[in-house]
C-alpha cells in the first residue's frame, strides 16, 4: 500500500506535464468553450487530477466541484487553484456513492475516468441524477489502439505552427523531457501492478449506447490526435 501510494505521489507530481501538450490544451479548450456557449455555471469534474481543467478555465464564469481518489493530486489542484469560491475538491472513488449534499450542476466532465469504473451504466445513470435536466456530460476516454506517438506528433506540428515554434519546441525537449520519462515509467508501473487488470477501453459505440439508453441525444468526436474520442451528451 505505501509503495502505490508513493507511485501516485510521483505521478501526481510529474502529470502536469500535459498542461505543455498542445494537442491537451486543445482538447480542455474545446470543452470549456462548449461549457462557456450552453451558459453553465457550475460544473462537476470526476477525476480532476491535478486541476488543469481548473486551471484553464480561471478566468471563465463557471465554478468547479473537482472529484478525484488521490489526496495528492487534489493537494496539487488546490495549489493551483487556490480561489475557493471557483473550485470546491471532493474526495472520491468513482466506483463509489457520490458524498451525500452534492448539489445538481450543470455540466459533467469526464476526462481520462471511464476506464477505470466497474460498472458503466451505474456509473452513468448516477451522473445523470447529478446533472440538471438541460445539462451535458462530456467524455473523453482512450480508444484501444492509443497511442502516445501520435499525441506527440500532433504536438509538434502544432508547436512548430507557432511564431517561434522551433525554438518553442526545443525548450520543451529540454526541460520537460525527465518529467515526461518519469510519469511514462511510474504510469506504466501502476498499470502493471495495480490496474492493469481492471482497466476496460469503453469504445466510443459503448458509450453512445448507454447515454442514449438513458434519454441524451449525443455526439461524438476526436481528439487527441484520434487516440481519444469525446462523447458529449445533451438531455
Amino acid at each position: 500500500m505505501f509503495f502505490k501510494k508513493f507511485l501516485w505521489s510521483i505521478y501526481s507530481f510529474c502529470y502536469d506535464v500535459i498542461l505543455f501538450s498542445a494537442p491537451h490544451r486543445a482538447m480542455f479548450k474545446t470543452i470549456l468553450e462548449k461549457i462557456d456557449g450552453e451558459g453553465s455555471s457550475l460544473v462537476l469534474d470526476v477525476g480532476a487530477g491535478t486541476g488543469n481543467l481548473e486551471f484553464l478555465g480561471r478566468n471563465r464564469s463557471v465554478k468547479f466541484i473537482a472529484t478525484d481518489f488521490s489526496r495528492s493530486m487534489l493537494a496539487i489542484l488546490r495549489l493551483k487553484n487556490p480561489n475557493r469560491s471557483k473550485v470546491e475538491t471532493i474526495l472520491w472513488n468513482v466506483n463509489c456513492e457520490l458524498p451525500a449534499g452534492v448539489v445538481r450542476v450543470d455540466a459533467i466532465v469526464c476526462v481520462n475516468v471511464i476506464f477505470t469504473v466497474t460498472d458503466l451504466e451505474r456509473f452513468l445513470r448516477q451522473m445523470s441524477k447529478t446533472l440538471k435536466e438541460s445539462g451535458s456530460i462530456f467524455i473523453v476516454s482512450p480508444r484501444s489502439s492509443f497511442s502516445i506517438r501520435m499525441i506527440a506528433s500532433e504536438h509538434v506540428r502544432m508547436t512548430m505552427a507557432r511564431p517561434f515554434g522551433i525554438f518553442i519546441l526545443a525548450i520543451q525537449i529540454i526541460v520537460l523531457a525527465i518529467p515526461l520519462l518519469l510519469l511514462l515509467v511510474v504510469n506504466l508501473l501502476i498499470e502493471t501492478l495495480f490496474s492493469s487488470d481492471q482497466y476496460v477501453y469503453f469504445s466510443e459505440g459503448t458509450v453512445q449506447d448507454l447515454l442514449q439508453k438513458l434519454g441524451y441525444s449525443v455526439t461524438v468526436n476526436d481528439v487527441l490526435a484520434g487516440q481519444e474520442y469525446m462523447v458529449i451528451g445533451r438531455r
